[in-house]
């Protein structure tokens, strides 16, 4: 005696079949994409000192700074350490932060200073920031 399938079994074996393939295949997927993207400590911003576009104004400097977050990650909050030097000597040290910095965007901060910083050294740095 030979078993027989009827059509209503094989259509059965086959939806069984055909279902644990998705679902294998949306388990490894999700698998991947928690691996490959798996929460970063890390911010990846991009500062740049605008000093060709620095400007007098009454009796300080305004100087532009460009903040680009190039990561994936939006912080609600970010502080930024501005020292300023001159001859390698640190000179002034002050902080600012932006509260919102959006994911692959850029933002413009303006610093205020009362000397002129065109001789002058200036570095801005990523402090801390939270998510």
């Amino acid at each position: 005696m030979t078993p027989k399938f009827s059509a209503k079994k094989t259509a059965e074996l086959v939806s069984f079949f055909l279902s644990s393939l998705i679902i294998l295949g949306l388990f490894i997927y999700l698998g991947m994409d928690y691996v490959k993207n798996e929460d970063s400590p890390y911010l990846k911003i991009e500062i740049k000192v605008m000093r060709d576009q620095i400007r007098q104004t009454g009796e300080g400097h305004v100087i532009p700074v460009v903040i680009l977050n190039r990561g994936d990650k939006t912080p609600t909050r970010a502080t930024f350490r501005v020292t300023f030097s001159q001859n390698g000597a640190q000179e002034e040290v002050s902080s600012f932060y932006v509260e919102y910095l959006p994911k692959k965007k850029s933002k413009t901060v303006y610093l205020y200073r009362k000397s002129d910083p065109s001789g002058a050294g200036i570095e801005v740095t990523l402090e801390n920031y939270q998510f």
